[in-house]
């Protein structure tokens, strides 16, 4: 018999009188609080719970249930999301939309871990009717007009300038503090340096946060032209998309 074997066979026999010790122990506190017969039943239901093919039986109904309901909400959002882009997708040929089908599915295969083999979800993309097509050019046209741009552009001019203002302002008075600091005969060199540091440190939170708002307006302003921008894009495709229908 090779060593291997028998190292094998002490392993096997350390691991059976382990496991039987284990559940002698457990025989005998179960039947401290229970009869002998009940400890009996307990444990054998205990360990037919608990055998390696019951574990294995859970562990896959878990996940498919974690499967099932990750494939309910994928689908939910890809019918949301093609939804949304449903006039972007009346501007493409038959391949560009499946192809941005698949894109847009393959995104939330990722994002929910679904296995890659899971297809694509029905859908079915119809073309827009003439009406629906005139409802659109007026959604479109309205983004337009309501847009004021000449105030979106005065916005972020302003915005612009007052960051820079606001910093020049700021780091002035700052400086002349600091000044006034260091001038102080009441209070000691240490004593000056911690004001110094807490006033630069105010001077500079104060300048981030007149920056981010000015920023948010100038965000503001930008995605006002690039609605517009979008809408007179999308507006001409469209122009053409009734046209040829006709």
């Amino acid at each position: 018999m090779s060593n291997q074997a028998t190292n094998q066979e002490q392993l096997i026999a350390q691991l059976t009188d382990t496991v039987n010790g284990l559940k002698a122990a457990c025989m005998h506190l179960l039947s401290a609080q229970h009869s002998p017969a009940q400890a009996t039943i307990m444990m054998d239901k205990f360990l037919i719970e608990n055998s390696a093919e019951a574990i294995r039986k859970r562990e896959r109904e878990a996940e498919a249930k974690r499967n099932n309901e990750a494939m309910r909400n994928a689908r939910t959002d890809f019918l949301d999301r093609v939804k949304a882009d449903y006039w972007s997708m009346c501007y493409m040929n038959q391949k560009q939309r499946e192809e941005h089908i698949k894109s847009i599915w393959d995104e939330l295969k990722a994002a929910y871990s679904l296995p890659k083999s899971y297809a694509v979800p029905a859908y079915n993309h119809h073309a827009p009717t003439f009406s629906e097509m005139l409802r659109r050019m007026e959604e479109l046209q309205a983004v337009i007009d309501s847009a004021n741009l000449t105030f979106a552009d005065e916005q972020a001019k302003h915005s612009e300038k007052s960051i820079t203002e606001y910093r020049n302002v700021m780091e002035a008075h700052t400086s002349k503090h600091v000044s006034n600091i260091k001038k102080r005969t009441d209070i000691g060199e240490q004593e000056k340096q911690q004001l110094i540091k807490q006033a630069q440190a105010d001077c500079q939170f104060k300048i981030k946060q007149h920056e981010s708002t000015m920023n948010r307006q100038i965000d503001s302003a930008k995605a006002s032209f690039a609605r517009v921008e979008s809408a007179k894009a999308e507006l001409k495709k469209l122009s053409s998309l009734t046209t040829k229908s006709n």
